[in-house]
């Protein structure tokens, strides 16, 4: 083992190409973690700037031989280090093994979990999910920042199982955004999350039922069409588009999609936006805006100027417009294909 050990030390400074890991494979019985975590912090800084890609492929062998069965969390961000500057598939590839069958500390910082649920790796991620829902209110907003966009069902499926235990109602948005959105089997979680919350919080049954019911957190567009095109010139000005542009007409078919909207004759909302007089139908909204308390152009106040009800149902569940405005826009932004 002393010859062996002298081989470390000679990659370690960039002198040695032989592939140790090898070496210490055949004697996996002759030696501990121990005997070679004092070369851990050494290894790390050579793999940082050596740019032989064979010498490279040989130090990470050896460093995922090497790693503790626990991995500290400054092991885990130099790991993280290596991954995301890695360009050879290969390689990287064996820095995201490093991890698997190890343990991880319970806490972990926000930074370490966000840069985990990064990586395109199962493991790696499922390890980044279950500490983001150790790590308080910050880590239930990673959580739910993954859940409004992820198309990966696992993935729905794994954050479900973290919220079950230790997510809140602020959740509940979120996940009902999400149903029908992917497969039953994610269906089957997000509805199974949805009630553990809400027992875990003391909503009594019949209010479950109301708000598990998607149907109590539509929304209704009660006007007319014109009445929508206002309602896009608007959103738009206030998001800095303009409001003749093909991506607000493209937008505005996903409104008319989700809010379920009526435009009568016309073949799509260009169709109906071109047949309208744009500066009368401003002015109208505008007009009802005036008549808001502080005159402030929130989309809750466009929404409510613009004609939007909400269903009896949602008033009886206590759910607020913020709520069902928060699940309305994450469902809106599922409808933009994903690429």
């Amino acid at each position: 083992m002393i010859n062996t050990h002298l081989k470390v030390r000679r990659l370690i400074r960039g002198r040695f190409s032989e592939n140790i890991a090898i070496l210490l494979q055949k004697k996996i019985n002759q030696w501990s973690f121990d005997d070679f975590a004092c070369y851990l912090p050494g290894l790390f800084r050579y793999l940082k700037k050596e740019r032989r890609a064979l010498f490279r492929k040989n130090g990470y062998e050896l460093l995922a031989l090497i790693l503790p069965p626990f991995l500290e969390e400054r092991y885990i961000t130099k790991l993280l280090d290596c991954i995301e500057t890695e360009e050879l598939p290969g390689s990287r590839a064996l820095l995201i093994k490093s991890i698997h069958k190890r343990r991880l500390p319970e806490q972990l910082s926000i930074a370490t979990i966000r840069r985990m649920m990064r990586i395109d790796d199962g493991c790696y991620h499922r390890h980044g999910i279950a500490a983001a829902g150790r790590a308080g209110n910050e880590g239930i907003s990673l959580l739910l920042d993954a859940l409004k966009c992820t198309r990966n069902d696992i993935e729905v499926r794994q954050i479900c199982q973290v919220l079950f235990i230790s997510g809140n109602l602020r959740c509940l948005p979120v996940l009902m955004a999400r149903l029908g959105s992917l497969n039953d089997k994610c269906d089957k979680s997000i509805y199974n999350t949805m009630r553990a919350i809400e027992t875990r919080f003391g909503v009594p049954n019949d209010l479950q039922k109301l708000i598990n019911d998607p149907d109590t957190w539509k929304m209704r567009w009660g006007t007319s069409p014109q009445h929508f095109v206002s309602f896009m010139n608007m959103l738009s000005v206030l998001n800095g588009f303009n409001i003749e542009s093909d991506f607000v007409d493209w937008y505005a078919g996903l409104f008319i999609a989700e809010l379920e909207i009526d435009i009568g004759s016309y073949e799509s909302y260009t169709a109906l936006r071109l047949s309208c007089n744009k500066k009368e139908w401003m002015a109208e909204l505008l007009e009802e805006m005036s008549h808001q308390a502080d005159g402030r152009l929130t989309i809750d106040k466009l929404l409510q100027a613009a004609g939007v009800t909400y269903s009896e149902a949602s008033r009886t569940a206590k759910l607020s417009k913020d709520m069902i405005i928060e699940c309305f826009f994450i469902k809106l932004n599922l409808r933009i294909p994903f690429s």
